[in-house]
């Protein structure tokens, strides 16, 4: 399995399963190229690693898009499995330079689709884009397509002289994973050819930690959100974003106009998460600014290492302050393990304290620690009650029901609209009816049909249809029951809000 969960290009398009796809397809030998470029190639990657995967390869690698990886199997055992297939080359790119698709969620289908179908035509198509947009000539300067990255660090600069090719990288600020994800793979810029460059720290491997981190898909949108009150033109109540991170890098270059846009298409609240208190002042900053938008204060699990000496009473102390509503986002994630699992319990613990103290609703972040976490729940609460929110929730359907014995709300996000989250919106259906409220967790986990793209709140109005269509309820019902479901929550928001 070669898992690249939730990274990003440097132009912001999520790294996923079509890229890895893409470069399985190279790898394998199934790109057609010309002969002049085949020794060129054997230069730009592990020579051993092509050689010894492409007469191993068992058929075309199954599709995880949800958990955006790649299964591939191998008709024999093969040593260099971690390393056989890297992503080097943007499929977005590659399907625009092909099939002339400016969209680059609709260029990475059209790729899949070329790859799983076995569509000689597309396949020449793609062949050549990968052997032509990724040249680079004599004298030509490298395209803003050649310098993409997805690693901690991005290309800045490119040239060339008589002693060979000169490449400076700068940190990537839109990378959001482990610190000794890229480095290793930079020597990749050090290459000849441009292709290489391309690469620029983009590598698939088991285990691999070039992720930034869960309903986190860093990225600058293209195009501009539609406005608009409603997806068939009714009146809304009022859309309520309930978790937003505009306080997020990828937000730098125009977060007046975002929050601007949100306001456009009806969105009449947000609440700015927290997810680490070196920042928490730009995140109370947003909430002060802004008439419309509140803000909790926390520690997520990917930060608790930094913060393990954090305690109930800080928290509490920042808790005092104007316009904070919640505490969080804190919890466990167990699937990047970016944190200690211990620390990450007892930062959580404090967490729960300081929400039990203050009153405040605990915002919760849970990933494939089911298990612990009900049980530190269901513990702390025996300790003494307090209001909780399983925040974009994805986990099982065992942990939703002890959350919602112990009078948990729910948020529904983005990874509803998502084809293959079918198990999600299963649970989905069975949440407690008045403790449903959306969010989109903004800038990650856009909704169909913008995924692929920067999340923004202008979107929140597709995650508030897709939770009326898996309940069955009407667009007017889901209005009504998420918006008294978030006053119901964040009480010390009024309403006249």
């Amino acid at each position: 399995r070669y898992d690249l969960a939730e990274p990003s290009w440097s132009d912001g398009t999520p790294v996923d399963a079509a890229d890895l796809l893409l470069g399985w397809a190279w790898a394998a030998g199934i790109l057609p190229a010309d002969d002049a470029d085949a020794g060129a190639e054997a230069e730009a990657t592990d020579a051993g690693a092509q050689a010894s995967l492409e007469p191993e390869m068992a058929g075309v690698p199954e599709l995880d898009e949800f958990g955006r990886a790649i299964v591939v199997r191998f008709a024999a055992p093969t040593m260099l499995w971690q390393t056989a297939v890297t992503a080097q080359v943007p499929a977005h790119i590659v399907g625009r330079l092909a099939f002339g698709l400016d969209d680059a969620m609709e260029a990475k289908q059209a790729v899949v689709r070329a790859i799983e179908d076995d569509d000689a035509t597309a396949l020449a198509k793609i062949g050549e884009a990968w052997d032509e947009g990724f040249a680079w000539g004599e004298d030509d300067d490298p395209s803003a397509d050649l310098l993409l990255s997805s690693g901690p660090y991005r290309v800045d600069d490119v040239t060339r002289d008589a002693t060979g090719q000169s490449v400076t990288l700068v940190p990537n600020a839109a990378y959001r994973g482990g610190a000794d994800a890229g480095p290793e793979q930079c020597a990749r810029l050090r290459q000849p050819l441009g292709r290489a460059v391309g690469a620029a720290a983009a590598v698939a491997g088991a285990g691999g930690r070039a992720e930034p981190g869960p309903g986190r898909c860093p990225g600058r949108g293209a195009g501009r959100p539609e406005t608009g009150s409603g997806a068939r033109g009714t009146e809304r109540l009022m859309l309520i974003d309930s978790h937003v991170n505009l306080h997020a890098p990828q937000f730098d270059e125009d977060r007046d106009a975002v929050i601007a846009r949100a306001r456009e298409a009806g969105v009449g609240l947000m609440v700015e998460i927290s997810d680490k208190l070196t920042t928490f002042e730009a995140t109370h900053g947003i909430a002060m600014a802004n008439p419309d938008i509140w803000c909790t204060v926390g520690v997520h699990p990917h930060e608790a290492k930094d913060a393990a000496d954090l305690t109930a009473a800080t928290l509490i102390d920042l808790a005092q302050r104007p316009k904070v509503v919640g505490i969080g986002e804190c919890g466990l994630d167990f699937h990047y393990d970016f944190s200690p699992r211990e620390i990450q319990a007892a930062v959580f613990r404090r967490h729960v304290a300081a929400a039990r103290e203050t009153g405040l609703p605990l915002v919760i972040h849970t990933r494939e620690a089911d298990e612990v976490m009900g049980a530190i729940l269901k513990e702390e609460y025996a300790a003494g009650p307090f209001k909780m929110l399983m925040h974009c929730y994805t986990s099982g359907a065992e942990l939703a029901g002890i959350a919602a014995e112990l009078g948990a709300w729910f948020s529904v996000s983005g990874i509803a609209t998502f084809k293959a989250a079918e198990d999600v919106r299963a649970v989905i259906r069975d949440m407690p009816a008045d403790r449903i409220i959306v969010e989109t967790d903004c800038p990650y986990l856009a909704p169909i049909p913008h995924r692929g793209r920067r999340n923004e709140p202008a979107y929140i109005r597709h995650v508030l249809d897709k939770l009326a269509e898996i309940r069955g309820w009407s667009a007017e019902e889901a209005d009504q029951r998420t918006t008294e479901a978030f006053f119901g929550l964040f009480d010390r928001i009024p309403r006249s809000a």
